[in-house]
């Protein structure tokens, strides 16, 4: 919602599309946790990135 109380579907467009992770990253994080939990551990904060592109996706608990 903008500043005047109505909804701003742009503003959460951007907002969605930004925290959105792809689906090879999600992958490589959720393995990250599986094995962390097989552990007996459990991961508060993670930030992989990616070597060719230099992006970075981070994920925390």
């Amino acid at each position: 919602m903008n500043k005047e109380g109505y909804k701003d579907p742009t503003a959460d467009r951007a907002i969605a599309h930004a925290e959105h992770i792809p689906k090879h990253a999600r992958q490589v994080l959720d393995l990250l946790e599986q094995a962390a939990g097989i552990a007996g551990f459990r991961i508060k904060s993670i930030e992989i990135q990616d070597r060719a592109t230099k992006e970075r996706f981070r994920r925390r608990g």
